[in-house]
């Protein structure tokens, strides 16, 4: 069974909302301590809402990259030469003027720093300045792990899924620290493992896409229900490479985190808009030009406009309208450079004429 072009499309929406998420939780500022509004309302946003970003990249990636793989060498090696043009190229590229950023603005600030060659390898392929890349290596570590993921959801779906569920529900990671970062986050795994077996159970994906109204509306409720217990009892949570978190805080936040990434693909769908679909085009550039060095440049500016705990408020969105800007002159006006950035990805520019979005009930 193949994926209609509604399912296509709902899971283009969803990773158009999930870049803008992910934007969100590289500009944070302020933390939800001392019964702070500003920091509460960043903690729902940033470390509530927009957790489900990466769970809904995770999964359409692996969804859409054993759509089509048959576990033939040939089909393999084919995938792998695919995967180094959009994965490697554009982690290396970015990562390099991350780093010649840094350098610069190191040298502006009158703090030259000279790396040794095995810092420079670190900072370009190990743990790039643009934090953001971590996923993308993650999905080429998968990409090349696949027929073994393919194989072990063929025989045993049960204990492979509930074996990475239960690792990722509870926190736990068994890939060790390597540069900073894990060598694959279970988050990662667990989400392109889904999308591997949700290939054989499309049916249940076409069917969450045109649920009725009431199924959303619950979803929704569902998931604002669990964030907002969560929030309320433990507003510090953390588990970015920490683990300050209670037992019953984690499994609110991971339970949140599932039902809203269902909600999300819920109603991806439900609004038909030509602009918007435009615009998913340039999730993946969005993605990788919103950290650093422009995340430096937006936040020094807000710094001084509003403070530098409210500066989310001023950075973030900004750095989203710049990003999105910044796709739509690149693709006008260097639709070849914007190709080689982006691993061979095609944008179009977005009309200001586009259809004013039509909800579907």
């Amino acid at each position: 069974m193949q994926p209609s072009q509604e399912l296509k499309q709902s899971f283009r929406t969803a990773s158009l909302w999930a870049t803008a998420l992910v934007v969100l939780i590289h500009y944070r500022s302020a933390a939800a301590t001392g019964g702070n509004l500003n920091g509460w309302l960043q903690e729902i946003l940033i470390n509530g809402i927009a957790r489900i970003a990466v769970p809904v990249f995770a999964f359409a990636a692996g969804f859409f990259y054993f759509l089509t793989f048959t576990g033939s060498y040939n089909n393999y090696l084919a995938k792998l030469r695919q995967r180094a043009s959009s994965l490697l190229v554009p982690y290396l590229l970015i990562s390099l003027i991350a780093l010649a950023s840094w350098s610069t603005i190191q040298m502006l600030t009158g703090k030259p720093t000279q790396l040794e060659p095995s810092q420079f390898f670190a900072r370009i392929v190990l743990h790039p300045l643009a934090e953001q890349l971590w996923f993308l290596r993650d999905l080429m570590l998968l990409v090349v792990a696949a027929p073994l993921i393919q194989f072990a959801v063929r025989r045993a779906p049960r204990i492979t899924l509930g074996l990475l569920a239960v690792l990722w529900t509870m926190e736990w990671q068994p890939a060790p620290i390597i540069a900073g970062w894990y060598a694959l986050n279970v988050e990662t795994l667990l989400g392109f493992t889904l999308g591997c077996w949700a290939v054989n159970r499309i049916d249940l994906l076409e069917r969450l896409i045109r649920a009725p109204k009431g199924v959303c509306v619950a979803l929704f409720a569902t998931w604002s229900l669990l964030l907002g217990i969560r929030v309320a009892i433990d507003p510090s949570f953390d588990n970015w490479y920490v683990r300050d978190f209670s037992t019953l805080s984690l499994l609110l936040q991971k339970a949140a985190i599932a039902t809203g990434c269902l909600g999300l693909l819920s109603i991806a769908q439900r609004i038909r808009n030509e602009r918007i679909s435009r615009l998913a085009e340039f999730s993946f550039f969005v993605y990788l030009v919103h950290e650093f060095p422009m995340r430096e440049v937006l936040r020094r500016i807000a710094n001084k406009i509003v403070g530098e705990e409210f500066s989310f408020w001023i950075a973030a969105p900004t750095a989203i309208l710049c990003s999105l800007l910044l796709a739509q002159l690149a693709s006008r006006y260097t639709p070849t450079l914007v190709a080689v950035l982006t691993g061979g990805r095609t944008m179009k520019p977005v009309s200001l004429a586009a259809a004013k979005p039509r909800w579907r009930y």
